[in-house]
């Protein structure tokens, strides 16, 4: 019978909290003054000697945190809340995910498959279709050789490229297409 009503009791929905609103975090400092969590976070900055402009990136970093806790992560050294994707460039974070170091993002990919395709094909031509699959992250350390091989010519110019990317170790992180018009000889793209 208890178990029964221990069953009823996980299937229960849970009932929403009604929204609250969010003041600024306030901490009370040694001298007895009340802050904000911005000031104390500059105060920290300063302390780190940090540039201007660093101190403000470390502070909205953190204000980002506090505004959304639900992209934070903790740092397994610190214990203090940090962005998510702090996971790809920080070693314990990496760890964390069962990683073996800091990763690449995802989308980095495009970004270095991209101007390989664009390079190739010069001003003229026009990219119509990119599709670039991750297959294995990259290990920071990692070094990657991509290569474009023209698979199939269409008709009015298009070319279709098979994407390769593939590590030191030989394996291939790194897959995807792409759909070139190339301009016909009277310089133009169909």
């Amino acid at each position: 019978m208890a178990r029964k009503m221990a069953k009823k009791a996980k299937r229960a929905p849970a009932k929403k909290a009604a929204p609250v609103a969010r003041k600024p975090a306030k901490v009370t400092a040694t001298a007895g003054k009340t802050v904000t969590a911005s000031a104390l976070m500059q105060s920290v900055a300063e302390h780190m000697g940090l540039k201007k402009t660093q101190a403000k990136d470390f502070v909205d970093g953190y204000l980002d945190v506090v505004k959304a806790p639900h992209t934070a992560v903790k740092n397994p050294v610190t214990g203090w809340p940090v962005k998510y994707s702090q996971q790809h460039e920080d070693f314990h974070l990496a760890a964390q995910r069962g990683m073996p170091g800091p990763f690449d993002n995802g989308v980095m990919r495009f970004a270095w498959v991209c101007p390989l395709l664009t390079n190739w094909m010069g001003d003229a031509a026009t990219l119509k279709r990119l599709y670039v699959q991750v297959r294995t992250p990259g290990i920071y350390g990692d070094t990657t050789w991509y290569r474009g091989t023209v698979a199939e010519k269409l008709d009015g110019g298009v070319v279709k490229i098979r994407i390769t990317g593939i590590n030191q170790v030989g394996i291939t992180t790194t897959t995807g297409e792409a759909e070139v018009v190339l301009p016909t000889r009277s310089g133009r793209s169909s």
